[in-house]
């Protein structure tokens, strides 16, 4: 896999220009924000269903991806069916992995996933979670977003 791109958070959106966003929070209070989930502290976001979206932002778009790794806690909150999406815009997404039927999540362990390679740069990635595995909420203790240099000159630029 190419390096992890992702800048560790230490709000929803800082450091600047970073941030992310999730369609909803547990509201579990501190320790379940949706930041958690790109903190790289062993922390993790909770939402508050079965059914949610979060997304990073790169502050422009300057890298392209080419896998995904995905860290959960609790395996019954894990993504049992997910996309990992790209934009530039946070309102039209690219779909670049579709997983159904993902099971076997082992608490605090790194999964990686390869995405379809689109030679497109992205600003936004983000993960849509419309089934965990029996949980009642969504979780991400950590997520990557691997991508290539951006010095690499990409066939087809």
């Amino acid at each position: 896999m190419s390096p992890n791109r992702v800048v560790p958070l230490t709000s929803n959106s800082t450091p600047s220009p970073y941030g992310c966003v999730a369609t909803s929070e547990a509201g579990g209070g501190p320790g379940t924000e949706a930041f958690r989930a790109f903190d790289n502290t062993g922390t993790e976001w909770v939402g508050a269903s079965t059914t949610d979206f979060i997304y990073y932002d790169f502050g422009s778009p300057k890298f392209c991806f080419d896998g995904v790794g995905l860290q959960i806690q609790t395996p019954n909150r894990g993504p049992q069916n997910f996309t990992i999406e790209g934009s530039n815009d946070a309102l039209s997404w690219d779909v670049l992995l579709t997983k159904t039927g993902e099971t076997g999540w082992l608490t605090n362990t790194m999964k990686d996933f390869s995405l379809n390679a689109n030679n497109k740069r992205y600003r936004y990635m983000g993960v849509r979670i419309t089934a965990v595995n029996g949980g009642t909420n969504t979780e991400l203790e950590e997520t990557r977003f691997y991508a290539r240099d951006p010095g690499i000159v990409i066939s087809g630029e």
